[in-house]
């Protein structure tokens, strides 16, 4: 299928129309061109104002096993994790986030 989606951060949620209209929002914790890193309540309201207008949202950058599940129950559904992954061994951090989106806790 195609689709649409944005590219948003919790600076830039400022148009319900745009966002009733989306497939899909990637929300970035990190705003590249003030080099801003959200906190966590940031991103969740962010993730809580896309959530009932968006099919799929997906996080970039940061995602770690100490953040996932939270992210994950805030209502992301995608997760794109580069230093997360790759800062320490990078299959063994790739399946210890894959355990804990898959945990049932």
């Amino acid at each position: 299928a195609n689709e649409v989606g944005i590219v948003i951060n919790p600076s830039s949620i400022n148009d319900n129309d745009l966002l009733s209209k989306i497939d899909f929002a990637h929300v970035c914790n990190k705003d590249y061109f003030t080099d801003t890193i959200y906190t966590n309540d940031e991103l969740a309201f962010t993730i809580s104002s896309i959530k009932p207008q968006s099919k799929e949202i997906q996080i970039d950058g940061g995602v770690t096993s100490k953040n996932i599940k939270f992210y994950k129950d805030m209502g992301a559904t995608f997760f794109i994790s580069g230093g997360g992954i790759f800062s320490n061994q990078p299959l063994n951090s790739y399946l210890t986030l894959r355990n804990i989106l898959e945990s049932k806790q």
